[in-house]
């Protein structure tokens, strides 16, 4: 009896069809398992699937969101830490050394202010008349920060209060030295009258 190739055809898809609806022998009598497609529920906090928010870098946003989000051991929401994001929001100054023992001045922590690095990196390589780039993170807090060649903490927190006080909230407490040793210092102001 002949098929016409039309028929074929429709008995082909037929066939796989049967396949897709589970059936375990194919056409040689061997079985397979087939693979379904199972839906991925990402976590609302850190938008990653939930299994892998306990793997993120514990200095991110998302994992101390995360974290702060998760019930303690007597299933009450975990209560948050003392230090508050709007109160940790500081920008440090750092002074070291780079190649051939010249200085360079580390600002870190413009970001939390919401302040471009990229402007701000443009606007004291002008006003310092050096060169400055952006870091996306250093040793000493791994956050992104400004690099300025030439030692300018006397000059920055002026400046910083100056270009970024009235549209971004920046005072002159804010701004701290970070030592060598890690220890934070208030910078005196020695343009003062």
């Amino acid at each position: 009896e002949k098929h016409q190739h039309g028929e074929r055809r429709e008995e082909e898809y037929a066939g796989a069809d049967e396949w897709r609806e589970g059936n375990e022998e194919d056409s040689k009598g061997a079985k397979r398992q087939f693979l379904h497609e199972q839906p991925v529920e990402y976590d609302r906090i850190t938008g990653v699937p939930a299994e892998y928010n306990e793997y993120l870098p514990r200095d991110s946003p998302e994992f101390r969101g995360w974290s702060e989000a998760q019930p303690s051991k007597d299933g009450t929401p975990a209560a948050r830490s003392s230090r508050s994001p709007s109160l940790s929001k500081e920008i440090l100054i750092r002074i070291g050394t780079r190649a051939f023992k010249k200085p360079g001045t580390l600002v870190i922590g413009l970001d939390s202010y919401g302040i471009e690095l990229s402007d701000a990196k443009k606007k004291f390589a002008k006003k310092f008349a050096c060169a400055c780039s952006v870091g996306k993170s250093c040793k000493e807090t791994n956050k992104p920060h400004v690099f300025i060649q030439g030692n300018k903490l006397y000059d920055l927190p002026g400046l910083i209060v100056e270009l970024y006080g009235s549209t971004n909230g920046v005072t002159r407490a804010a701004i701290q030295e970070l030592q060598k040793d890690g220890k934070k210092r208030e910078i005196p102001d020695i343009y003062a009258d």
